[in-house]
């Protein structure tokens, strides 16, 4: 039975999601500011929730994508292998003074061992390779050594050459030099590697090359890409296809960081576009962790639409394997954050009919929401779209078990849905039933968010006026609806906030739709009946009481 290994890289804690400075301007902490062309516009969240929820995110999807199944390992004949089992569970005991005993053995017996290949195998078949190459991650210095040695040599001597002494970040390179071996033909005879030892060989190169970028780096500047492509070709074998997407995945992370030419990489796009469609799930999703390291990167969305992994991302959000639909979401947010240019051919794909369903799961409703949101954020017939597609409906029952985060998210559909310049738009969000939700938003604790609410809330107003022209009564029905809901109360209440912008807002929608002329009108004489300011406070009786209790104590 093949071992299936991954390992969990650290992420780095950004838990310092709070509550923004109502002193600062609430456009400031947004990533879609107004004034700015379309494209610029679709960039209306905040940037440090975004990384919250990538962290957030990544956690999960690591986590998932671990194998952490029992290893089980060959049955070996005493005479087939160089160390005893005893040795072999003193490596791997997780004990440090078993582990360098253990080590110090394996090393002296592989120094000294006979030229026979199939003892050098078996070290592949019992998984050594892997286990040592952890070790290797751990960093423990006074193991480093041995382990770094036995790495590099262990295959050296049935290949009749003499052994490496300076073994330090010789590992890595010996591991890529093995893999080019197996797929290019050296005197006409290409190196024969066991399955066994090929899997384990691309699960360390991936391991390693995943610690740094410069790792990451070696590897694709060694050419190992072509090396990829040709085992993906001729080797069928589960196994094997597991690691080696796990590499291309890899391959991928962090792109943005000291990018090799991506020239580099795009040969690799076909074979992640093909395994996107794979029935095994552990290479589905490390297709798609793959993908969605690309979407960090602009500079690969023209290749990866050209290659169809485009419209096939789109077709997987009817996938209900949850690591796996998170990743699909999540790359699909990346890119229409980024460019509208693919959101049109995504939607023909069935991306909202399929994106519907899972705004009512809760393990996706939140980024399902996300993506919604984004799209309504271009307007016009991409938000038609939208509605069309049924997810104002879906939103109020969202509303209804949704917690606060994923309520945010429902908030700035509703919120585009609100300020488009379509007056079909906001009859479809009233005849929803979604105002009274929008009023709720005026009391979080978000400034950001209570500005955006008012700002929907006003146009909502201003549509209201329209309305009232054709009614007998002249009364706004928004104005009137929103009072039943206690909205005046609310804004009445954001007249005393500390922040100007909500402060002077919320004074504005109360003059402009709630205060009749009269109220204005006695407003404005009740001020002018007030006598003049002299500079000398007012006193009243109860002044003068406590005068005279001071003085009658003092004497």
């Amino acid at each position: 039975m093949e071992s299936e290994e991954r390992s969990e890289p650290n992420m780095c804690n950004n838990d310092d999601a709070g509550v923004s400075n109502p002193e600062s301007n609430h456009f400031e902490s947004l990533y879609k500011l107004r004034g700015l062309s379309n494209e610029e516009l679709r960039k209306r969240r905040r940037i440090f929730e975004v990384q919250i929820r990538k962290k957030k995110q990544d956690d999960f999807l690591n986590s998932r994508r671990r194998l952490d199944s029992n290893e089980v390992e060959f049955t070996l004949a005493d005479d087939c292998c160089i160390i005893p089992k005893s040795v072999l569970d003193m490596i791997k005991s997780g004990n440090f003074q078993n582990e360098s005993a253990g080590l110090k053995f394996l090393r002296s017996k592989i120094s000294e061992s006979s030229e026979d290949v199939n003892c050098m195998s078996s070290l592949g078949d019992i998984s050594l390779i892997s286990h040592l190459t952890r070790l290797l991650i751990r960093g423990d210095e006074e193991l480093v050594d041995d382990v770094s040695w036995i790495l590099v040599n262990m295959f050296r001597r049935h290949e009749k050459l003499p052994f490496i002494d300076d073994v330090r970040e010789k590992v890595l390179p010996t591991f890529c030099d093995l893999i080019r071996r197996t797929t290019s033909a050296s005197n006409g005879i290409p190196l024969h590697m066991e399955n066994s030892v090929l899997s384990q060989l691309l699960w360390s190169i991936a391991s390693l090359a995943e610690v740094s970028v410069a790792s990451r780096n070696f590897v694709i500047a060694g050419g190992l890409v072509q090396d990829i492509l040709h085992i993906a070709s001729k080797n069928k074998k589960l196994v094997i296809l597991r690691h080696l997407m796990f590499l291309v995945a890899v391959l991928f992370s962090d792109i943005q960081e000291f990018t090799p030419d991506i020239v580099e990489l795009l040969p690799l796009l076909p074979l992640v576009c093909r395994q996107l469609s794979s029935e095994d799930v552990t290479i589905q999703s490390d297709a798609v962790r793959a993908c969605m390291f690309m979407s960090e990167s602009i500079d690969f969305f023209g290749p990866m639409a050209d290659a169809g992994i485009m419209k096939r991302l789109a077709q997987m959000t009817s996938c209900r394997t949850s690591y796996v639909i998170l990743g699909v979401l999540r790359t699909i947010a990346n890119i229409i954050q980024e460019t509208s240019s693919f959101t049109k051919e995504m939607i023909n794909e069935g991306l909202l009919t399929n994106i519907l369903p899972l705004m009512s799961r809760s393990s996706t409703m939140r980024e399902a929401c996300f993506v919604v949101s984004n799209i309504a954020a271009e307007g016009g017939d991409m938000l038609q779209a939208v509605l069309d597609a049924g997810v104002l409906k879906e939103i109020s029952n969202l509303l209804e078990m949704a917690d606060y985060e994923t309520r945010k998210e429902a908030f700035y559909i509703m919120y585009h849905t609100a300020t488009s310049s379509r007056s079909c738009h906001l009859a479809a969000l009233l005849g929803a039933e979604l105002l009274a939700p929008l009023c709720d938003f005026l009391t979080v604790l978000e400034y950001s968010l209570v500005a955006d609410a008012m700002e929907a809330l006003s146009s909502l107003l201003a549509y209201g006026e329209e309305l009232a022209m054709g009614l007998t009564d002249f009364l706004n029905p928004v104005a009137t609806r929103m009072e039943e809901l206690g909205a005046k109360d609310k804004l009445e209440f954001l007249c005393d906030s500390h922040s100007m912008n909500i402060h002077v807002a919320a004074h504005e929608i109360l003059e402009r739709y709630f205060y009749s002329y009269e109220d204005n009108e006695m407003t404005t004489q009740l001020a002018v009946s007030m006598p003049p300011y002299s500079g000398v406070p007012t006193r009243d009786s109860m002044d003068e009481t406590i005068d005279m209790i001071v003085k009658s104590v003092c004497l």
